[in-house]
């Protein structure tokens, strides 16, 4: 192994006189450990109090052979619960950061919150997430500013393995190569497992040196396969079909059992994702609550956030709208997506249902002009009679909404004269005329540089006018190149 920084904080180290500090950069190298951190919250009882009270655990797992999941993360929660609490409470508020794992919209999320739910025997479970670029907001982010003091000017080296399973590790450099070549050789999966575990416990140990508010840090275990299949189980006393390795949206729809479970006992939103018993005594799924009843019965889901008649920039009180009906309308990331949404179905908006192209006759650019099937003779005709008649300009309707082809043929809404060509231009099946990206100009067109085409799959034209102006080549979809030069075996 090669000694490996851990990446953290870009300040200089204490090092002995006569002594050489030598450490590899974290980003070159084919194995990595991942920190996850649990932080249970003491809820203060007032809201001048600090929600920054409380327990932390932290685990650092393999990235190569316990990747990050929801139905993982779900599993190692359920297990620090019960390290943590010697009563499991009632009701359980979680609260993560926005990535994929964690996406409450998301049948892997969702499945793995019923598994949570159903484990713990909660009455009453809620999951938030941040939004887009306010994982700030969530106070186990802190947390890691802290593990940070505990991780800084460390350098990790791995244990070495036997010659033979040193070769077949070298000549593996993505994770995938890594994880098929450890399926085809027990030995390669054994001897990756424990060439880290002393660095596992090292790390370890320094976390639990650190302390928040006198509370010293915990460490867990990652959660192994066994432990995720043990976990995953319990969803099956709700639908006996459902696979572990099978969570996908079009895959759960189709599960009658638990789709009816959701719409009984669940609330589903962009940003939260609630679970409540429901106290029917002809329920086979939920055990009896454990709550008081009457305060089983006083509790509700959380409502979506409405503005208040008075002042739209603020929203209404909690109080005042909680038991009552309301829907995600004033959530800003939905209006601001029908804002900019075109009118026609998404589907419709590509290259191969292109059927010809219109100019604005204010910039001169060429705009595509889409629909589901090929226009018949009348269409055609008609199509004809708009372009005679009418002069077309970038992000208006092509039609009026009482034309025979307003639902018929489209053209995008949401541009200006501003807007570069539309990508769909060049990828039709049209053959159309090469012209500027920037302008939709075709004469003066510069040859495309080799550099550009090397890097990207896709490079569009550029004339030399906006290249004079200052506009580049626009490259899409970047040119991955072989890495295997820059990974070392460590």
């Amino acid at each position: 192994g090669v000694a490996t920084s851990t990446g953290v904080r870009n300040k200089k180290s204490l090092v002995g006189i006569n002594s050489t500090l030598v450490a590899s950069d974290h980003d070159f190298t084919k194995l990595s450990l991942t920190p996850s951190v649990i932080f249970f919250i003491d809820v203060p009882t007032t809201i001048e109090d600090s929600f920054y009270h409380g327990n932390v655990f932290v685990s650092y797992k393999d990235t190569v052979f316990q990747p990050s999941n929801a139905i993982r993360h779900a599993t190692e929660f359920f297990n620090a619960i019960q390290l943590h609490y010697t009563f499991i409470p009632p009701i359980l508020c979680l609260y993560t950061d926005g990535g994929p794992d964690h996406r409450t919209t998301f049948g892997s999320v969702q499945i793995s919150l019923i598994c949570l739910f159903l484990r713990g025997d909660f009455d009453f479970l809620i999951a938030l997430r941040t939004a887009p670029y306010h994982s700030w907001a969530n106070p186990a982010e802190r947390i890691m500013s802290i593990i940070n003091l505990g991780l800084q000017g460390v350098a990790i080296m791995r244990d070495s393995m036997n010659a033979d399973l040193e070769e077949i590790f070298k000549k593996a450099d993505t994770l995938d190569e890594i994880r098929a070549a450890a399926n085809k050789n027990i030995d390669l999966k054994n001897g990756l497992h424990n060439c880290i575990l002393n660095i596992q416990q090292m790390l370890h140990s320094r976390t639990e040196r650190l302390v928040l508010h006198e509370n010293h840090f915990q460490h867990y275990d990652p959660a192994n396969d066994q432990n995720i299949d043990d976990f995953f189980k319990i969803i099956l006393e709700i639908d006996k079909s459902l696979n572990i390795s099978e969570t996908t949206a079009e895959i759960l729809s189709k599960k009658k059992d638990l789709q009816e479970f959701l719409k009984t006992h669940c609330r589903i939103r962009h940003y939260s994702f609630q679970i409540k018993k429901c106290n029917n005594i002809n329920c086979g799924i939920c055990k009896p609550i454990r709550l008081p009843l009457h305060v089983f019965e006083n509790i509700d889901f959380l409502p979506d956030p409405v503005p208040s008649n008075s002042n739209t920039d603020c929203y209404k009180e909690f109080e005042t709208i909680y038991r009552t009906d309301t829907t995600e309308q004033f959530r800003p990331t939905l209006i601001t997506a029908i804002e900019n949404a075109e009118r026609a179905p998404a589907a419709i908006l590509t290259n191969t249902k292109v059927r010809d192209i219109i100019q604005c006759f204010q910039c001169g650019k060429f705009r595509c002009l889409y629909s589901e099937k090929a226009l018949t003779a009348i269409q055609k005709s008609q199509f004809q009679h708009v372009i005679d008649e009418w002069d077309y300009s970038c992000g208006s309707p092509l039609v009026p909404e009482d034309h025979a082809l307003y639902n018929v043929l489209f053209v995008r809404e949401k541009i200006t004269c501003e807007s570069p060509i539309e990508l769909a231009y060049y990828s039709s099946r049209k053959n159309l005329t090469p012209v500027c990206y920037w302008c939709g100009y075709d004469q003066g067109l510069v040859d495309i540089p080799t550099y550009m085409t090397s890097k990207y799959k896709f490079v569009f034209p550029l004339c030399n006018v906006c290249q004079t102006a200052g506009k580049n080549f626009f490259g899409r979809i970047e040119i991955k190149t072989n890495s295997k030069k820059r990974k070392r075996d460590c």
